[in-house]
């Protein structure tokens, strides 16, 4: 059975236990759900990937519409919208902790070959489709973001040759861009390569 179809069920499920939080909360949803599979090019289908980003989506308007009740202070206001994210939430997949997404997302990195900031691009690319329905998106682009930043990005701008020139070169590059930083190698400096870990 499809989420279209689980929802369906439970809608009439929660008009028998008269249960107004969920019946509302989940007829609200199903109103998505036919407005998607109604959309242009859509022929009538809705994927439960698809569903499951509708639901995401209004999990998250839920969270943010209780986060201006509470500073407005309406609490009554925001238990309600949470009464209803509570609802969705339990059609979610369990949502991942920080060090699982993390450890995935260093998985990921790995397979990609990403090697700092301007890789960002191919690695949320793989983990948004990889994630999908276990991190929210901002989740995912904060710890990429957290996790690229700590990726060194070496770039060799000059080098010269030192006094004693027969055995040392001074090579200057900038560390994550921004910090120079210089260190004396064996010379020749062209024949080397350089590779920084953390």
């Amino acid at each position: 059975m499809d989420l279209f179809d689980v929802i369906s069920n439970d809608i009439k499920e929660a008009m028998k236990a008269k249960d107004k939080v969920k019946l509302e909360t989940l007829r609200n949803v199903k109103k998505f759900f036919l407005e998607a599979k109604t959309a242009p090019g859509a022929n009538d289908t809705l994927t439960d990937d698809a569903a499951l980003k509708i639901m995401q989506k209004l999990v998250k308007q839920g969270k943010d519409s209780a986060a201006i009740y509470q500073g407005q202070g309406r609490a009554d206001l925001a238990e309600a919208e949470l009464a209803q994210v509570a609802v969705l939430e339990a059609y979610l997949p369990k949502q991942m902790s920080n060090e699982e997404l993390e450890a995935a997302l260093k998985e990921i990195i790995a397979e990609v070959g990403a090697a700092g900031p301007q890789d960002m691009g191919k690695v949320m690319g793989v983990a948004t489709k990889k994630l999908a329905g276990k991190a929210e998106g901002r989740a995912i682009l904060a710890k990429v973001k957290e996790l690229l930043g700590n990726t060194p990005a070496i770039h060799i701008r000059e080098t010269k040759l030192l006094p004693d020139s027969s055995l040392r070169a001074e090579v200057s590059f900038f560390y994550k861009i921004s910090e120079k930083q210089t260190y004396a190698v064996p010379y020749p400096a062209s024949r080397l390569s350089f590779s920084l870990h953390q």
